[in-house]
């Protein structure tokens, strides 16, 4: 027979086993004080206080939701007592104390233990990682580029972006004995957009601008380094830059390339950007044309690993001359 939903009765039996200390019902109660269940008024506070009192009972679900709030505050100490103190087989679990292993603790050896573990369960970011370890001699693991490689496709095909990307430029690049294929490269760098890796997106973006070179292609290239940049790729700002510059993409717009250098010469100390920079200041793009300052930013490129910085030097110490 079909029983109407009644708040009021499942809140109080629910309260009468919060007063009993029942571990479960402790457990149950933080999740409503957490999501407002129940027509229970959310509270931050009230969650995180019966969720310790549920994990100090051995709640295995409270012992891992609280390990994910240590670890997400930077208490890498008491996130590994939680984690450690549950008896749930969570992939994610392994995955979290493998990252604290080896980026707060430095122990490589349990963080190579947890990786793996995570791995049994096909967890794609613990098989990336481990194909990273492979590929720089990292873990305590020797270096071996074909089962680095193995694992890249693992974790690809289940839908790892870091890992997709790399597989992308093995392809693109012939790295790590594969045979160079434009075509499965760009299969696994588009995947990988999609999982909205930056550096796929830059290098997906390149491969419109430089090689299609369409006016759908400049289009879709200006979207990409867009993308690429506010995912966090510091370079794009350069290529977006250029976009500017040439019209290409974007409707041709001098000073706001010249903005876009800058950012990138400024902020992230870019040797292309001071080139590009100089460029600007040497034919006046964008800005007032200024030999000294061209000389200045083609100086700045050199200090920032640029070497065409020297011939524009020479080249405006040129125009100067005559």
């Amino acid at each position: 027979r079909f029983v109407p939903h009644d708040y009021k009765k499942g809140l109080k039996y629910l309260l009468d086993g919060v007063h009993h200390n029942d571990p479960e019902s402790l457990y149950m109660y933080a999740r409503v004080r957490e999501t407002g269940m129940y027509k229970v008024e959310p509270d931050k506070k009230a969650y995180i206080y019966y969720l310790k009192k549920a994990a100090a009972l051995g709640q295995d679900d409270a012992l891992l939701d609280l390990g994910y709030y240590y670890y997400d505050k930077g208490r890498y100490d008491d996130a590994l007592d939680c984690f450690a103190s549950s008896d749930l087989n969570v992939v994610g679990l392994y995955w979290a104390m493998a990252t604290i292993y080896e980026a707060k603790k430095k122990d490589y050896k349990n963080a190579l233990f947890y990786y793996r573990m995570a791995m049994e369960d096909d967890y794609p970011d613990a098989i990336e990682r481990m194909a990273e370890a492979y590929l720089g001699d990292e873990l305590g693991l020797e270096k071996d580029e074909k089962t680095a490689l193995k694992l890249f496709k693992k974790a690809a095909k289940l839908g790892n972006a870091a890992a997709q990307y790399n597989l992308g430029m093995a392809y693109a690049c012939g790295y790590y004995g594969v045979t160079a294929d434009r075509e499965t490269a760009l299969h696994w760098l588009k995947k990988s957009v999609k999982g909205e890796n930056p550096s796929a997106c830059l290098q997906v973006g390149l491969y419109y601008y430089y090689t299609v070179k369409t006016e759908a292609a400049y289009k879709k290239a200006f979207e990409l380094f867009t993308d690429a940049y506010n995912l966090g790729e510091n370079e794009a700002i350069i290529n977006i830059g250029l976009c500017y510059l040439q019209g290409n993409g974007v409707k041709e717009d001098k000073k706001e390339a010249v903005k876009c250098f800058r950012t990138a010469a400024e902020k992230y100390n870019s040797g292309v950007a001071y080139h590009n920079l100089g460029i600007c200041y040497e034919n006046g793009f964008g800005v007032r044309k200024d030999y000294k300052k061209a000389i200045e930013m083609y100086g700045k490129a050199v200090e920032n690993g640029e070497k065409a910085g020297l011939e524009g030097i020479k080249n405006v110490y040129l125009k100067m001359g005559k």
